[in-house]
């Protein structure tokens, strides 16, 4: 029996939590110390209850520009790219806009799916708080991007990181992508 292995690259700036949204996945758990980048694992994803399970591929990339080669290899095969930033830096957000997503579209390929995710949700204590990224900033910047879908999750205490698994498995697939509670899709 052969499987079709969907691709997914998490990208984004140093310190917005890649690394974190990765273990928190494949460990069940955040994990302070003891990173690895530029890993990956395979597993197999649900993304709705009566379709078949996504066997996927999925990519920690580093940021850093010595390892710019390497980050541009995982693009070639990519099915869904997921561009982080984190909530507490309007720096990663701007990287975002500027950097990483004109880097997904001049490698990957056309029909490459973008989902853009905001990590650190935790850190946004007062919905006014000047110093974090808002729900609606983040959102109209994934609008601006033609993302498929905007969310929000917290490494740290685990909230939303299966969601953006389960969002990118419907991705994969555009026959399967509908708007849900869980996966906005844009």
């Amino acid at each position: 029996m052969s499987y079709d292995i969907k691709t997914l690259v998490i990208v984004g700036s140093a310190q917005c939590g890649k690394t974190s949204i990765f273990n928190a996945m494949y460990r069940g758990y955040f994990k302070h110390k003891g990173f690895v980048q530029g890993s990956y694992f395979t597993l197999n994803l649900n993304s709705a209850p009566n379709e078949p399970p996504v066997n996927m591929t999925i990519f920690d990339t580093s940021s850093l520009e010595s390892l710019f080669d390497i980050r541009r290899i995982t693009y070639l095969t990519a099915n869904v790219i997921v561009l982080t930033f984190g909530i507490d830096s309007k720096e990663s957000l701007r990287d975002l806009e500027q950097k990483w997503h004109p880097e997904v579209k001049y490698f990957c390929p056309e029909d490459v799916a973008v989902i853009v995710v905001g990590n650190k949700r935790d850190l946004r204590r007062d919905p006014d708080d000047i110093g974090t990224i808002s729900y609606s900033e983040g959102l109209a910047v994934a609008k601006k991007l033609k993302a498929r879908a905007y969310l929000e999750c917290s490494a740290l205490t685990g909230e939303g990181i299966v969601d953006i698994f389960t969002c990118a498995a419907k991705a994969t697939n555009t026959s399967t992508v509908k708007t849900t509670r869980r996966c906005d899709i844009i």
